[in-house]
């Protein structure tokens, strides 16, 4: 209550009820900040005296710990005669520091609080340090207790510490997991598999789908799994009613029970042909092929239709375990728009008592510790060498600064238990307005006793359900096993208007480390895909591993260590035991040979005795980390849809990446050629590498030109921003195939505004025509503003650094230069060349800092 119905700025509670819930409580006025203590600093004796009996003890903290020790010297004593005659008196050192060595840290976390940031300190040159009882001892004999008054002190301290020891349990804790309970869900979740099972692979299925999932159904039931299955179910049908897919994350790709719910998009099977009538299925299939998208063409030999080409090839165990008895972690990417509705999905199924958001616990972090370093060595006038700066940040990363709320996590409590079985609970970050409540404590310190959903939000789902809008074509109709989606990402593939198209814009292929991995391993096949997905998430699988194994002719791409379960499979084919596999898949994985947690001894010698070749071996042990099969394999699905649009619908899907991707733009931009956006892009990215001043905006605004740029070499063609054919903020396709840039890609202009002007445009023309004139001359003005600024920042800086003695010193006069001639006597060069009025801002610019 006291970090909600109670909050004010603080956690906060009153007397009433506290009374109310005070049982098995004990209620302590301490220290500088207690109740008591305040009553007598301001000499209101007779009010403290009648509050004495709210109270179960009395903390006493020595008068050293504080500021002005004298003044707190002579409140300490004050208080003690009071609460004295109680006997309910104990000492408290409540240390923030460890020793005095740490106040600096302090002062400039202190420092930090009155700068702004969100760090919550303790007052000012208090010296809260940890203290030896001997100092505490001598601090309070100084303050006018006896011997024998601190020995009746210890007395009641041991005797309250004592009596809260005895059996207590404040919150459940240990390995036990507590799920939600929903009516006969171990029947519910075998009746929907098998149904669906039957549905794909006949009344008749084979002993391996057979065998498969009652493997998977037994490990889910038995350890009672299945609950959290049946949630995710619901989560994500919610979802697809809502017009969204729904991709997973992680290992849940694994599980062929996940596939059967509709959770993953993911089968794990082997590679096999399906027939999409249920009149047949077979697992005999290549030896050579992988995956099933990589099979060839077969029809159904009863009934002559196209087979569906399925299976990956995943092991379960790398989802719950050799064992099956590992806590699923089922984490699903909804479209960003959406997430929030998918959340309130599991509040509504379980009600707001049992549903809460994962609380966090946020630290300071490298580059802000540094920065808090310096800042208060330069804001106090002080000189500080970079190395002692450095040392400081050091000290400083990890400390807590506030609680948080996880993105995307929901604790789920469950109907049998209440909330405070587990945790407190609060507005995240003191917001009396939010819509949710967050758990007090952190996520990870609970996470094994109670269910955390992660229900994240992800750009591709949303990109799929626009270019499904702009194209009216069903992402499930995609045949994945076409044989030009691979060419795409090795720069060899055709679109629909006859051009050579990059991966460019591509989701998971887009980095320079995937980009220079797709030129290297040109990739020809879907599983060789899944492969460059997998090692461009590892660490230490790619560089200095995997690629010289390449590079060196050791180690085909099919053959190196890509995920994690390439370990367990390989090895098993081998002939070592499935147990001793999964074992080196699972240390491997978590980089416990390379960091030295695990000894190798034992595992090389099993992979020797095995016939396992030496190169892998060796590149099993550098392994920092692995990343699961079933992850990359959903990220690739993703990727190869949207490339399937690339190639035969170019405009649909820049129109598609723009709208929902893209984060900046220059609505002149979409007039230009290819040769000036590529100037353009080029003069950006010399901006942000010579000044981090809108950095961060620019960097956007390169992404999004360059997707521009992408377009116009692939055929794509753009129209300009207009009034009567722009929508409000989506990018739209016009009957000639041109793309249309949204109202929101004027600068300043939010899709709100953009749609009232849409509304009004409808009712009033002109006075739309003249609101939406008023937008562009002011977007115009402030692009021009920045690239004359910019040209002649450029134009004058070799002989100013010169004078000022930095380029910073003179990018400060600059500014202020800059600002008051633009302002005076833009207006008057409207008419003039871009060069016109760079060389006269030039000149007014010089004059005036050569004055200075």
């Amino acid at each position: 209550m006291a970090q909600t119905e109670q909050l004010y700025r603080t956690a906060s509670i009153d007397h009433n009820t506290l009374n109310k819930y005070r049982k098995n409580l004990f209620i302590s006025s301490v220290g500088q900040e207690g109740e008591i203590q305040q009553l007598v600093a301001r000499g209101e004796y007779y009010q403290a005296k009648n509050m004495l009996n709210f109270y179960d003890g009395f903390g006493l903290v020595p008068s050293i710990n504080y500021s002005y020790p004298e003044t707190y010297q002579t409140i300490n004593k004050k208080v003690f005669l009071l609460v004295k005659e109680t006997g309910r008196y104990y000492f408290s050192n409540n240390p923030y520091l460890l020793d005095e060595k740490e106040q600096l840290l302090q002062e400039i976390m202190d420092h930090s609080i009155k700068m702004g940031n969100s760090v919550k300190g303790i007052h000012p040159n208090d010296k809260m340090v940890l203290r030896a009882w001997q100092e505490m001892k001598d601090c309070y004999l100084e303050e006018g207790l006896s011997e024998e008054d601190l020995e009746q002190g210890i007395a009641f301290q041991n005797q309250l510490i004592d009596s809260m020891t005895k059996n207590l349990r404040v919150f459940y804790g240990g390995d036990e997991l507590f799920t939600p309970v929903i009516d006969h869900s171990q029947e519910k979740i075998v009746e929907i598999a098998t149904t669906k099972m039957h549905e794909l692979y006949t009344s008749n299925p084979p002993e391996y789908v057979l065998k498969r999932l009652e493997k998977e159904l037994n490990s889910i039931t038995s350890n009672g799994f299945d609950v959290i299955y049946l949630i995710a179910m619901e989560l994500v049908k919610r979802s697809n009613k809502r017009g969204y897919i729904v991709g997973s994350r992680g290992s849940v790709g694994s599980s062929f029970v996940a596939t059967m719910l509709g959770i993953s998009n993911v089968n794990p099977l082997k590679p096999h042909w399906r027939c999409p009538n249920n009149d047949f299925v077979t697992f005999e299939t290549p030896k050579e092929v992988e995956n099933g998208y990589d099979l060839p063409d077969l029809n159904c030999p009863n009934c002559g239709a196209k087979c569906s080409k399925e299976g990956m090839d995943i092991p379960f165990e790398t989802f719950l375990g050799f064992n099956g008895d590992k806590v699923p972690d089922i984490d699903l990417n909804f479209a960003g728009e959406d997430q929030g509705f998918a959340q309130k999905d599991v509040r509504e199924l379980f009600g707001e008592d049992f549903a809460y958001k994962a609380g966090t616990i946020m630290t300071v972090a490298d580059r802000s510790a540094l920065q808090m370093a310096k800042n208060y060595f330069v804001d106090n006038k002080q000189n500080i060498n970079s190395a002692y700066a450095e040392y400081l940040a050091d000290q400083l990363i990890g400390t807590k600064i506030s609680t948080g709320t996880h993105a995307g996590g929901v604790i789920v409590i469950p109907q049998y238990k209440g909330v405070f079985d587990f945790t407190p609970f609060q507005y995240p970050a003191g917001d009396k307005t939010s819509d949710w409540k967050t758990t007090h404590f952190d996520f990870h310190s609970i996470h094994d006793n109670v269910l955390k959903l992660d229900i994240l939000g992800h750009d591709d789902p949303r990109m799929i359900k626009e270019l499904e809008r702009l194209t009216q074509y069903d992402n499930e109709s995609i045949d994945l096993s076409d044989s030009n989606i691979p060419l795409v990402f090795s720069n060899n593939a055709i679109n629909a208007y006859g051009l050579e198209i990059t991966p460019t814009g591509l989701p998971e292929f887009g980095t320079d480390l995937t980009q220079k991995m797709l030129q290297k391993t040109q990739p020809k096949t879907v599983s060789d895909l899944f492969r460059i997905s997998g090692l461009s998430h590892g660490t230490d699988v790619w560089a200095g591993n995997s690629e010289d194994l390449i590079d060196q002719g050791i180690a085909t791409l099919k053959e190196v260590v890509a995920c994690r379960d390439d370990i367990m499979l390989d090895l098993i084919k081998y002939g070592v035991p499935e147990k001793d596999a999964f074992n080196i898949m699972e240390s491997a994985r978590k980089g416990m040979y390379a960091k030295g947690k695990k000894s190798k001894a034992e595992p090389v010698a099993l992979m020797k005795e095995h016939g396992v070749p030496d190169w892998y071996i060796e590149s099993v042990m550098k392994i920092m980390y692995l990343f699961p099969k079933g992850h990359a394999v959903a990220y690739t699905i993703n990727a190869m849809k949207i490339a399937w649009w690339k190639i035969n619908y170019p405009n649909a899907f820049t129109a598609a990446w723009l709208t929902t991707k893209g984060e900046q733009f220059d609505t002149g931009s979409f007039t230009l050629s290819a040769e000036e956006i590529n100037a353009q892009i080029g003069r950006l990215k010399r901006e942000i590498l010579s000044s981090r001043t809108n950095a961060d905006v620019k960097k956007k605004l390169v992404k999004s030109l360059t997707i521009q740029l992408d377009a116009l070499k692939s055929g794509v063609t753009f129209k300009p921003v207009s009034l009567e054919n722009s929508s409000a903020s989506k990018f739209e396709i016009d009957l000639t195939g041109a793309i249309i840039p949204p109202l929101t890609t004027i600068s300043g202009l939010g899709a709100d505004a953009a749609q009232n002007i849409l509304d009004m445009y409808k009712v009033d023309p002109e006075n739309a025509k003249t609101i939406y004139a008023k937008k562009i001359s002011q977007a115009n003005k402030a692009e021009n503003k920045k690239v004359i600024k910019t040209l002649v920042f450029e134009e004058l800086l070799t002989r100013f650094v010169t004078k000022f003695g930095s380029k910073e010193t003179y990018g400060t006069h600059f500014n202020k230069a800059f600002t008051k001639f633009f302002n005076k006597t833009y207006e008057e060069y409207l008419d003039l060349p871009q060069k016109a009025i760079v060389k006269r801002f030039a000149e007014l610019i010089s004059a005036e800092l050569s004055s200075q």
